[in-house]
């Protein structure tokens, strides 16, 4: 993701233009904010859920298509709106092993 955010010009320009206002004091607040709020969490009138789609999206736009597919984990946890602790948290039941096993790497599909 940071290849497609930080490696193309256009990517870091819009990505610069999009933070420029953004204070420290935000962020904090936000942090805070976000143990109890997760995804629904505002930062400067966005939720989290809608900036990780934003910039999961831009940086598609940065990556060459091979490498593309890389992002899909993270876009299914985008989709799901729910933050990891939510689910695994939901999983919980499944004990602490399997509720686990849905972050692991290891089962990434190969990206072709």
């Amino acid at each position: 993701m940071l290849k497609g955010l930080l490696y193309d010009e256009e990517n870091l320009e819009e990505l610069y233009n999009y933070v420029e206002e953004i204070q420290i004091q935000d962020v904090n607040k936000a942090k805070e904010e976000m143990m109890n709020s997760g995804l629904k969490t505002t930062l400067k009138d966005k939720t989290l859920l809608e900036i990780g789609k934003y910039l999961v999206n831009l940086a598609k736009r940065g990556l060459p298509v091979e490498e593309k597919g890389y992002l899909k984990p993270l876009e299914e946890i985008l989709e799901k709106g729910k933050s990891p602790y939510e689910i695994t948290k939901e999983k919980s039941k499944e004990g602490k092993k399997n509720s686990l096993n849905w972050c692991l790497l290891d089962d990434l599909v190969e990206v072709k």
